[in-house]
């Protein structure tokens, strides 16, 4: 049954790095384990079968992980060595070994140790290097950012840029900021995900506005987009189901619209058909559909703009799937 408020997940105080998939999630703990958990029939839990797990379960023994992203039914992470491992369905070859066998553990992907964040998105993978180049891998439509529709099985190199600095990848779009604050995007743009204020797909990166303050961004299962600046103010745009742009409306929305008039946002999230953010206060927040209790608000109320979930004020880091919420908190 669903619940429509925060619930603890195990009793360990230790977690580190969160990460929500479409039916499951992966973290890390502050020793550098890696813990899964949900939906399990391609392996996406890590643990080498494809049965369900409905807690935290331990992917292998390594305590050297770094950081985790899941998507709609595979999951990568970083070791702190800099060695990048993927696993779960492998179709398109969004795991990145070159193949599309379906791995139920961990697999090395190639052999560089210069991996500094991955993204996992619904048909493809994303990841930068620590000197700043961009690599995808997968399939669908443009989300690769190679200026091709071409499945990959393998990493390629998006560009000739070393300025890159995080990347999200969404359900067939993908987002990635720069060194010098600028936001790009690229991949499917129907509902105008992308936002460059058109509903063309675009196949390469495309900047959004002409803006150099974007501080973090986050592409959404479900075609749409938010981003943080340095001031503090949240942006958001695409698809507007159920009120997941969080700007008081319905309305699709193909370039940013700021949400609220806060500059205290510090982290969001954007899952299926809803979004949630913290604030420096420590504050967590939550829009969109709630049809699962998603928001976290105690109700199963469809939410327009930012809702308060509940009253404490130590939210660090929260994850958002389809039709769950998870986060950290204290």
């Amino acid at each position: 049954m669903a619940v429509p408020f925060p619930n603890t997940a195990g009793g360990s105080t230790k977690w580190d790095d969160i990460a929500a998939g479409d039916e499951h999630t992966c973290a890390t703990r502050t020793s550098g384990a890696l813990w899964c958990w949900g939906f399990n029939r391609y392996g996406q839990v890590g643990d080498g079968t494809t049965t369900d797990r409905h807690s935290p379960t331990r992917v292998g023994n390594s305590t050297s992980w770094r950081g985790v992203s899941t998507g709609y039914d595979h999951a990568c992470a970083t070791r702190k060595s800099g060695a990048l491992w993927c696993w779960g369905n492998n179709d398109g070859g969004k795991v990145g070994d070159g193949t599309t066998t379906e791995r139920h553990s961990p697999k090395r992907i190639g052999g560089s140790t210069s991996w500094a964040e991955v993204a996992a998105g619904f048909f493809h993978t994303c990841a930068v290097r620590t000197s700043g180049a961009l690599w995808c891998w997968g399939k669908r439509a443009g989300g690769l950012g190679d200026g091709t529709t071409t499945a990959r099985y393998s990493p390629v190199r998006i560009g000739g840029s070393t300025s890159w600095v995080s990347v999200p990848a969404g359900g067939s779009h993908t987002c990635a900021t720069r060194k010098s604050g600028a936001l790009w995007c690229w991949g499917d743009n129907d509902s105008g995900q992308v936002g460059d204020g058109t509903t063309t797909d675009r196949y390469s990166p495309v900047q959004v506005g002409g803006s150099t303050s974007w501080a973090s961004v986050a592409a959404g299962q479900f075609r749409h987009t938010c981003a943080t600046r340095k001031s503090g103010s949240l942006w958001c745009w695409g698809d507007n189901e159920d009120g997941k742009v969080g700007d008081g409306t319905t309305i699709e929305r193909h370039s940013p619209v700021r949400v609220g008039n806060s500059t205290h946002w510090s982290e969001v999230d954007t899952g299926w058909d809803h979004t949630c953010a913290t604030r420096s206060g420590g504050t967590l927040w939550c829009w969109g559909d709630n049809d699962d209790g998603e928001l976290g608000d105690g109700t199963y109320t469809e939410r327009h703009s930012p809702k308060k979930v509940g009253s404490s004020t130590l939210w660090n880091e929260v994850a958002t799937g389809d039709g769950y919420t998870a986060a950290l908190n204290g």
